[in-house]
């Protein structure tokens, strides 16, 4: 079964191979890979920035986008209550204003039964 696997995927990634070999200029900039840091100061955000709907002119792009979230939140429980952890994951969703690497972000999100606005910045790593 194993083998089955790994066959599977060679199969799969060879189109990726041979496109790269016969592109190399396109090939050069595969990795690319967005994030913003944003607060509501309460917590500290981390958002990898995923699927977005983008508007680009010239330099400038607009989206609106889906980030999974790392909230980084020190709890302090009430009475009887159980303490939660320091990192916790979610979604976020929001607008970004993006110049060239640069972004600014206004993420919303849903945690401990409230929505949370954020804003924050961010960047653009690779090509």
């Amino acid at each position: 079964m194993k083998t089955f696997y790994l066959v599977s995927i060679v199969l799969l990634m060879s189109p990726a191979f041979a496109y790269s070999q016969n592109n190399p200029e396109r090939a050069k900039g595969a990795f690319s890979a967005q994030f913003l840091i944003s607060t509501d100061l309460k917590s500290v955000n981390l958002h990898m920035i995923g699927g977005n709907f983008k508007y680009s002119i010239g330099n400038n792009g607009y989206s609106v986008a889906l980030m999974p979230t790392l909230s980084f939140k020190e709890d302090h429980p009430e009475d009887g209550k159980r303490k939660k952890p320091f990192v916790r994951p979610g979604f976020s969703i929001g607008p970004l204003y993006q110049y060239k690497r640069y972004m600014v972000g206004i993420p919303i999100f849903y945690q401990d039964d409230k929505w949370h606005l954020n804003i924050g910045i961010g960047m653009r790593v690779g090509s």
